[in-house]
């Protein structure tokens, strides 16, 4: 993806967040304008994380699931 696609993603996600987004909850049921599918909100958490440390990695974000980021990393790239 683009740098631009992303930050429309991330922007979209963070807006859903700012309404409340359930991380409990493992039902898929956000959508997203700028990406197709249905999503949980832990889903949209690990997305939003991952797009804003692509935009820029000294964000915070007011979560940290860095050391869960590092070792998905890890796993895609001994795939």
């Amino acid at each position: 993806m683009t740098g631009p696609e992303v930050q429309k993603i991330t922007l979209g996600i963070a807006m859903l967040g700012a309404k409340g987004l359930n991380t409990s909850d493992p039902t898929e049921w956000y959508s997203l304008s700028s990406l197709p599918g249905v999503f949980s909100g832990l889903k949209l958490l690990c997305l939003e994380f991952v797009g804003f440390k692509m935009i820029d990695p000294s964000v915070d974000l007011g979560f940290d699931i860095a050391a869960e980021h590092q070792k998905a990393l890890r796993f895609c790239r001994s795939a």
